[in-house]
């Protein structure tokens, strides 16, 4: 058994939870996690062993429609608020419900836990701030800010505000991106691949719990209720821990290669296909997306 935080915690708000983010949470709970869902209103469907937390005991109803970006209420900046106070209230770790479990992992009970998501910054789908470390009022507080109906820059309460509070130590001291961002987001769909399995298998073989960018899955048109296609890396991760119960179908291969090529169109400018980038050479890829820009992901139905 491994010592350390064993109660973890996400939130959810709006439609139901789809298959990949039940598999996700239940992934959790099969490595013998302690797992809290919180939400306003009452989940219609949980894995077994998830538990339903009420959201209102950490923050206030009043505070869920108070971040703006571009004009619209942002879930993901009042879930950067939720888990500042979660780590206050309840010394929960947090997760995001598109992170899944490979093998049980330590989160300290003692200091701060990030993780890296490139060499340079840390992304916050695991984190847990010590509740005793003075420096959570301050993280609390600058969340709190941009709580103010009036519009704020996209990411402002995320990893740029923690950076902000604890310094650049916060990256420094963060643990290894293998160990849960191995794929980066603009590769998504890796995972997805029967083709890329190896290469996966390859960049994985260190992560204790994988990121699955879910808003930029679920951007490109991925529907979430099926299963990831038979052969690829996060469809045999699921299968060997029992997920699969958890989608309605399976997804065929060709819509994620479908999907692939528009994303990498549509983030090079250019029109090419998986198998004129070579498949093997998505860096290649990427190099020629010099040109790429960050959209603010859709923030439909989630804020984990």
């Amino acid at each position: 058994m491994i010592d350390g935080v064993n109660r973890l915690a996400s939130f959810w708000h709006g439609g139901p939870l789809s298959g990949l983010e039940l598999a996700c949470l239940a992934s959790f709970v099969r490595q013998g996690y302690e797992v809290t869902v919180y939400s306003y209103d009452k989940l219609q469907r949980l894995p077994e062993g998830v538990r339903e937390g009420d959201a209102s005991t950490i923050v206030d109803t009043k505070y869920l429609h108070s971040f703006l970006v571009l004009g619209k209420p942002s879930l993901a900046h009042f879930s950067d608020l939720f888990r500042y106070r979660l780590f206050e209230a309840t010394g929960e770790a947090w997760i995001d419900a598109d992170l899944l479990c490979l093998r049980r992992f330590e989160v300290p009970e003692t200091g701060n836990f990030f993780g890296k998501e490139t060499a340079s910054s840390i992304n916050n789908a695991i984190m847990r701030v010590d509740p005793r470390d003075p420096r959570l009022k301050s993280l609390i507080n600058g969340a709190m800010a941009f709580a103010t109906g009036k519009d704020s820059i996209y990411g402002s309460t995320g990893p740029a505000l923690v950076t902000k509070i604890f310094g650049h130590s916060a990256v420094d001291q963060a643990q290894p991106l293998e160990r849960f961002y191995p794929i980066h987001w603009n590769q998504w769909w890796q995972v997805f691949l029967p083709e890329r399995y190896d290469w996966c298998v390859a960049e994985c073989k260190n992560t204790d719990a994988l990121h699955l960018w879910n808003s930029i899955v679920e951007r490109a048109g991925y529907w979430k209720d099926l299963a990831p296609p038979e052969g690829s890396f996060l469809h045999r991760c699921m299968q060997d821990q029992g997920l699969l119960e958890y989608f309605i179908e399976t997804c065929p291969a060709s819509v994620i290669r479908r999907l692939a090529d528009a994303d990498v169109n549509l983030k090079t400018g250019a029109h090419y296909q998986l198998k004129e980038l070579g498949i093997m050479t998505f860096e290649r890829a990427l190099s020629v997306a010099g040109k790429v820009f960050r959209r603010a992901p859709t923030e439909k139905r989630r804020a984990a």
